[in-house]
C-alpha cells in the first residue's frame, strides 16, 4: 500500500474495541464531527496517523452500508511500539486522524469466478469482499482459502464462516499452519499446513477466475508468482501486501 497518496484527513472517534484472538484486535471508528460515512469499495484501505508516528494503512474490514468503519489489526501478543501499539492503548472516546479510503484492490465487475486467498491480516479484505458480494452479486461463484497459524490465532473465524454461508455458490477452506491438539480437523479447520499452489489447483483452480491474494509479503509473492507460472493472465491476479 506504499503507492497510495492518502488525502482528506479527518478526526475519527473510537466507539468500540474487540479482542478477536491472541494477536488481533478490531477497532470501530466514526467521524468525530458526525459527518456522513465515506463511500468506498470492499478491499480499499485507510491510513491512520498519530503524533510522533508515521501513518499506517489498514484495509477496511467492513462495507459502506455499516454505521462505522472497522479496522482489524494484527497487534501481536504484547503490542510494543508503532501504530498497532498506539491503537491497542486507545480508549473508547479517544480520537485519531483517518484518511479518505483509497486503493484499487477491489473486486472486478462481471461474472467471472472469484478466488480469495488470504492469511493473517488478509482476513480483513476477505470478509469485506464476501460481504460486498453477498449484496451486490450473491450468485457469483467464489472460493475462499484462508490460513491461520492455529485456532487461538484465527481472527473473525465465525464471521468468515457466516458471511461465506450467505453466498450459495461459495466454497470456504480453512488452513491451520500448525494446529494445536485442541484444534479439530474437519470442524475447526479443513487442511493442516500452508496454502500452496498445489492445494489451490486441487480445489479451485479455474483459468477464468480472478484471484485476489492478501497477506504478508512472502505469502503474496509466493502465490502470485506460482499463478503466473501456471499462465494465469496477469490482469486476473490482484494482490494486497499487508
Amino acid at each position: 500500500m506504499t503507492n497510495i497518496s492518502w488525502t482528506n484527513w479527518q478526526t475519527w472517534r473510537l466507539t468500540n474495541r474487540v479482542c478477536e484472538c491472541k494477536d488481533f484486535m478490531s477497532f470501530y471508528l466514526k467521524p468525530a464531527d458526525g459527518s456522513p460515512m465515506p463511500n468506498f469499495r470492499a478491499g480499499q484501505a485507510v491510513a491512520v496517523r498519530a503524533p510522533g508516528l508515521d501513518p499506517r494503512a489498514y484495509v477496511l474490514c467492513c462495507t459502506p452500508n455499516e454505521a462505522m468503519i472497522r479496522l482489524t489489526v494484527m497487534t501481536g501478543d504484547e503490542p510494543g511500539v508503532g501504530m498497532p501499539a498506539y491503537l491497542a492503548r486507545m480508549k473508547i472516546g479517544d480520537t485519531i486522524e483517518v484518511s479518505a479510503p483509497a486503493g484499487d484492490f477491489v473486486i472486478e465487475n462481471g461474472d467471472t469466478p472469484v478466488v480469495i486467498l488470504g492469511e493473517g491480516p488478509g482476513i480483513a479484505p476477505a470478509i469485506a469482499f464476501l460481504s460486498e458480494l453477498s449484496t451486490e452479486a450473491p450468485l457469483r461463484p467464489v472460493h475462499v482459502l484462508y490460513a491461520a497459524k492455529f485456532g487461538a490465532r484465527f481472527p473473525l473465524g465465525p464471521e468468515l464462516r457466516k458471511v461465506a454461508g450467505l453466498l450459495p455458490n461459495a466454497g470456504l477452506g480453512i488452513f491451520f499452519k500448525a494446529p494445536e491438539p485442541q484444534d479439530r480437523a474437519g470442524i475447526d479447520y479443513d487442511v493442516a499446513g500452508d496454502i500452496t499452489i498445489d492445494k489451490i489447483r486441487s480445489v479451485c483452480m479455474d483459468p477464468e477466475a480472478d484471484y485476489y491474494i492478501a497477506g504478508r509479503p512472502t505469502f503474496v509473492k509466493s502465490l502470485s508468482g506460482s499463478l503466473a507460472k501456471l499462465r494465469v493472465i496477469g490482469s486476473r491476479i490482484h494482490t494486497m501486501t499487508m
